[in-house]
């Protein structure tokens, strides 16, 4: 009798973890709101960048746009002509990326893995130092490169307002 008592138990703690799992994974975070860029308060930069996924992959070039809001918003692009390869917001904790050609979004709040670089690079463009291990720099001549060490990932570019 008591090995069937502690079943019960053993299921019914089982239960209340699956729903626990259940009710956090089936929370979604809302999209951020559409950008308008013409509202006053954006500074708009385009450039040219290149972007390697890994260490011994060939780099992918494109252009580069960016654009900033003083109440803290960004929005970043790189285009592969004719359609943008990847699409990333910000707006305070929140973050949003998506990866165009393969119809993939992300979205979250604080500090996203360090796999997601172009995250981290509209954060470091904006003036947030990004997390372990990533590193980040910028030229006199509105150049920057952010690079994963560990994996080999890297994207380099320069900025024209």
């Amino acid at each position: 009798m008591n090995s069937s008592k502690q079943i019960r138990g053993v299921l019914r703690l089982a239960s209340v973890l699956f729903l626990a799992m259940y009710a956090v994974s089936c929370r979604t975070i809302p999209p951020l709101p559409a950008v308008n860029l013409s509202e006053p308060g954006w500074t708009l930069y385009q450039g040219q960048a290149l972007w390697r996924s890994r260490q011994d992959v060939p780099e992918i070039a494109g252009e580069i746009f960016f654009a900033t809001h003083t109440g803290g918003r960004t929005v970043l692009q790189m285009t592969k002509a004719p359609l943008p390869f990847v699409t990333v917001q910000t707006s305070g904790e929140s973050w949003q990326i998506e990866f165009v050609p393969q119809q993939r979004r992300f979205s979250g709040k604080g500090t996203p893995t360090p796999r997601l670089l172009w995250i981290h690079l509209a954060r470091a463009l904006n003036g947030t130092t990004p997390p372990v291990p990533l590193k980040f720099a910028q030229t006199e001549s509105h150049g920057f490169t952010l690079e994963n060490p560990t994996t080999g990932e890297m994207i380099s570019g320069f900025l024209n307002e």
